[in-house]
């Protein structure tokens, strides 16, 4: 429950940092919650805060402070909470602190950039698809006028074989007619022959 509260309030105060103070601090009280802090602290705060007598700093000194007792006060072990809330106090806990949030900011750059690759290899992927559907498409309109063509051609391909056909027949024809007279009159002169002769 009041973890879901931090969540909140860091959320709200990273909007205001951000510059972004058209929210109104009601913004922060709209939050449902179940441990009765920001109703006491809207109750104590909202108004001096918008009569301008106190400023974001110490709305969220306060809040954090009221969350942190709240956490203390419903603490099944008490001295185990102020055991952990000592660990600060030692000495080289902050120079800990600061590397292992480097460690932690290096590492969520090193995610960022690997996202940021997978996301531009999605990209690729996207342009690649789209590439082949456009060469696919291409194919397609290159088939169909092959497609076309081959059908006229086999057309004009049949067309020809029939007149060579009826050409081949009228020749054997021919051929016939031209032969025919030659067997029947070969003993008798022809009229070539005749008319040399004379």
């Amino acid at each position: 429950m009041v973890e879901e509260l931090w969540c909140h309030a860091v959320r709200f105060l990273d909007m205001y940092r951000t510059g972004d103070h058209s929210g109104h601090i009601g913004q922060l009280y709209q939050f449902e919650d179940q441990t009765g802090i920001l109703e006491t602290h809207r109750q104590c705060l909202a108004q001096p805060y918008e009569d301008s007598q106190v400023d974001m700093k110490i709305m969220y000194y306060e809040l954090i402070r009221m969350m942190t007792n709240y956490e203390r006060e419903n603490c099944k072990d008490p001295e185990l909470y102020d055991s952990t809330k000592s660990v600060g106090k030692i000495e080289g806990y902050q120079e800990l602190t600061n590397k292992l949030q480097r460690f932690l900011n290096q590492r969520f750059i090193l995610d960022i950039e690997e996202l940021n690759k997978k996301h531009a290899g999605d990209n690729i992927a996207i342009y690649g698809d789209q590439n082949i559907n456009q060469k696919i498409d291409d194919l397609e309109k290159s088939f169909n006028i092959l497609a076309a063509n081959n059908k006229i051609l086999s057309e004009s391909c049949a067309s020809l074989e029939s007149k060579n056909e009826i050409l081949e027949g009228e020749i054997e024809t021919l051929k016939e007619k031209i032969l025919e007279p030659q067997d029947n009159k070969e003993g008798t002169p022809m009229a070539t022959d005749l008319v040399l002769t004379s």
